[in-house]
């Protein structure tokens, strides 16, 4: 072969030699890059489950990569054993006020699921915070008597002078702390919280308002007594609440047994103090034996539905007429349900006698028992309501409106100025500009009506601004 043709062969044998390994690089480039997406795929995949599975033991959920979005961990309805240990209407509807979140839960079941403010303290131990900061701005047109609460009984009769008053409060501003512990024998609950409503004035005083521990369905401790319905507290920007709404907050044992189906039990024993007239009487009264409460309650889908009874030791001394008692008993319907996507409508019924410190308009107002004509100690009937409808205007603007009622069935015994009945009227509107802030107008009427029918009214204006420290996740 001559020179020139060796030296062409060379040349382009060579370069077809380079030719064909660069296509393979090409090819072996193009392989690892489809290996590289599938795997990324998986990685994508793997991340979702572990967000899920997060949601589902409480913890934070973590992100692998920014276009896998979070998910929102649902609460569990049910308890364990298949009772529902909550109703999704509860869930679903706007307060402004922690008291649903605070009560007492079978099984200690969680009313909302929220990883913010939870810390992990242990193995078994978990603290979740809470709270939020409110400042009232309140003006009323008329005296209202207590000047923080409407408090419809505290409204003034007589013959008063020209009056105007506007007052700033942060009274209803609460701190709780929520620790849930495992142990061999159930899941411990220990609540805490406090608010300012202490004092009789403007002025802010530290109040308990709940210390309890809860071993599974055994509670022992200071929370809401087991004749109330919180979860029949329309949402008002006023912190007392309707007037017919039973209130009470007290040392108690209890214990509740899950019957299945979303049906429930429970009974308790809870701290006695008896409401009657000892200045005017000239007696003082007295306690040896516990209230006892029993209350059913049936949980479904899209309400609830809660029956509560209360039996009562009623004493009282008096020099001249040494010690008396009487029996007291009061019953309690009450409920709420789901009126189309999220609205809700709820009401609660209260008659008994000698269930007064137990309404919220009659609690302080001596109520419970009188001293009839013949000197002996006599229980007074009572009797309370309550209707509210809470309408969604938006998922962010929604507007209650209440009306409740109170009355005393008095003995001739009594003084003229002794309380006899009261209304209240509320209207709201209430603004959810961030998950954390919420603002809200509310107008409040009340009428109070003594014993010798003499009567009063009171119109308020109450602006409220409120900033959850961890709202719940819905």
């Amino acid at each position: 072969m001559r020179p020139s043709a060796l030296v062409l062969f060379m040349v382009f044998g060579c370069r077809g030699g380079v030719s064909a390994q660069e296509t393979e690089i090409a090819q072996l480039n193009a392989r690892v890059r489809v290996l590289e997406e599938r795997l990324a795929e998986v990685e994508a995949k793997l991340a979702a489950v572990e967000v899920r599975s997060h949601g589902v033991q409480g913890g934070a959920p973590r992100s692998a990569s920014e276009t896998t979005p979070p998910v929102t961990p649902k609460p569990s309805v049910a308890a364990p054993g298949g009772n529902a240990a909550v109703d999704q209407e509860i869930r679903n509807r706007d307060v402004l006020s922690n008291n649903p979140a605070a009560a007492p839960r079978i099984d200690n079941i969680p009313l909302y699921s929220s990883s913010e403010g939870s810390i992990q303290l242990d193995g078994r131990t978990r603290l979740q915070l809470g709270g939020y900061a409110k400042l009232d701005l309140i003006h009323d047109f008329q005296p209202a008597g207590f000047p923080t609460a409407f408090i419809p009984s505290t409204i003034p009769v007589g013959a008063l002078a020209p009056y105007r008053n506007t007052n700033l409060n942060i009274n209803e501003s609460r701190f709780s702390l929520d620790v849930r512990r495992d142990t061999d024998l159930g899941e411990l609950r220990f609540f805490y919280e406090n608010d300012f409503f202490g004092g009789e004035g403007v002025q802010p005083v530290y109040h308990l308002y709940h210390l309890y521990g809860q071993l599974q369905n055994f509670l022992i401790g200071y929370t809401y007594s087991n004749f109330l319905d919180v979860d029949a507290d329309p949402d008002t920007l006023d912190f007392q609440g309707p007037n017919g709404n039973t209130d009470a907050t007290q040392a108690q044992v209890r214990y509740t047994q899950p019957l299945g189906g979303g049906n429930s039990l429970a009974v308790s024993a809870e701290e006695a103090l008896t409401d009657i007239p000892t200045v005017s009487s000239n007696v003082s009264a007295t306690s040896s034996v516990p209230d006892f409460a029993v209350k059913y309650r049936f949980d479904a889908e899209r309400g609830h539905l809660q029956v509560s009874s209360l039996f009562r030791d009623l004493r009282a001394y008096s020099p001249t007429l040494g010690e008396a008692h009487v029996f007291g008993w009061g019953l309690t319907l009450a409920g709420a349900h789901s009126m189309g996507s999220r609205d809700s409508a709820l009401f609660q019924v209260n008659y008994g006698q000698g269930i007064g410190r137990y309404l919220i308009d009659l609690n302080g107002q001596e109520s419970d028992a009188a001293l009839n004509s013949q000197g002996k100690l006599q229980a007074l009937p009572a009797f309370g309501g309550l209707v509210a409808y809470q309408h969604y205007w938006s998922p962010r603007w929604r507007s209650t409106a209440t009306y409740g009622y109170a009355r005393v069935q008095n003995l001739s015994t009594q003084p003229p100025e002794a309380f006899h009945s009261s209304q209240y009227l509320a209207a709201n509107l209430i603004w959810k500009i961030r998950g954390a802030i919420s603002l809200g107008g509310e107008f409040l009427y009340g009428t109070h009506v003594q014993k010798n029918r003499a009567d009063a009214e009171a119109k308020r204006l109450q602006f409220s601004i409120q900033y959850d420290l961890f709202p719940p996740l819905r």
